[in-house]
């Protein structure tokens, strides 16, 4: 048992990140008559978030060293972002429970946000800027999309203004590190998966508000979330040619999320009587689907391999201490 709680030491936070992928990737499904892939989704992510409990319980200074670190402390959100969607299914099932883990996820995602904002306040510099820093920034707004029927507006829509205000204020300067001085490390590369997600996010927050958006700002949102998604797909290959790595659970959600926007805004188009972009946008985003799903599918599976290969691993240490004893 005690080795098995030294492996939750390590227990990448990239895990809540997947399962916040996984989740949104079986809104997709479920829109499309495939409901059983949420069943599966939401029992993976409710492991994944008992683990980092655990480890929070047993490791609380590991995660506040990691909270320290500019990347791996703005991945952070996700386990919160991952209880809102849980919140949300819950909810169907007790709605009292729903809207306690929906409270909890709130009270979780500003302490994670006032932390690690905290941190970087002390010594910020413009290299400590990532785009997965939207995960801090605009991961709130998860909490929007989540919180349509929790009998909390006013919170909800809080929750998305600020979410679209950081948004747009820190868009200029996250393009400006990666296009300009284009200092990123190789190693650090994929925290632009997390690049397609904060538009797309505001775009399905702000239908979660209204069904009746202005269609400026709805036309800013999606025209922004387009360019992002391209500059992940173009930068995509270049990250998985490589051996597998945590960090590219940083593509999980935003292509979920943005694959979530795309057909949000085709059914938009065709209430306003736009039907050809509406077919347009659906053919995309079902394209979208199809690569979301492999690059999921593949994260979920190395995950789930390394946390194969560390129970295995402990079985065989004791095994061999029996041995030498």
């Amino acid at each position: 048992m005690r080795s098995l709680l030294r492996k939750i030491e390590n227990y990448p936070i990239g895990m809540c990140g997947t399962a916040l992928g996984f989740i949104t990737l079986s809104n997709c499904y479920d829109n499309l008559g495939f409901t059983y892939i949420k069943s599966v989704a939401l029992i993976f992510a409710i492991i994944a978030i008992y683990l980092m409990v655990l480890r929070g319980i047993f490791y609380p200074n590991k995660i506040v060293e990691e909270l320290k670190n500019p990347i791996a402390g703005s991945f952070y959100p996700t386990f919160d972002m991952t209880l809102f969607l849980i919140s949300a299914s819950t909810y169907s099932i007790s709605p009292l429970l729903g809207k306690v883990l929906w409270i909890i996820s709130v009270v979780v995602h500003a302490a994670i946000f006032l932390i690690f904002l905290g941190f970087r306040a002390r010594n910020f510099k413009l290299e400590y800027l990532f785009p997965s820093w939207f995960i801090i920034l605009v991961g709130m707004i998860t909490g929007t999309i989540a919180g349509k029927d929790m009998g909390y507006p006013t919170v909800s829509k809080i929750l998305f203004l600020v979410g679209l205000v950081l948004y747009f204020v820190a868009w200029p300067f996250v393009l400006y590190r990666l296009f300009k001085r284009r200092d990123i490390k190789e190693n650090d590369m994929a925290t632009i998966g997390v690049l397609a997600a904060p538009a797309s996010l505001c775009i399905l927050g702000y239908f979660a508000l209204t069904d009746n958006p202005n269609i400026y700002l709805l036309g800013v949102l999606f025209v922004t979330s387009i360019f992002n998604l391209i500059c992940v797909y173009v930068k995509m290959p270049r990250c998985f040619n490589k051996k597998f790595d945590g960090i590219l659970a940083a593509f999980t959600f935003p292509l979920a999320i943005s694959n979530l926007a795309i057909l949000r805004v085709a059914n938009f188009a065709d209430f306003m009587g736009y039907s050809t972009w509406g077919v347009i946008l659906r053919g995309a985003g079902i394209a979208e689907l199809v690569i979301s799903t492999v690059v999921i599918a593949y994260l979920i599976i190395n995950f789930l391999i390394l946390f194969i290969k560390a129970i295995i691993n402990s079985k065989n240490n004791k095994e061999n201490l029996k041995t030498e004893n």
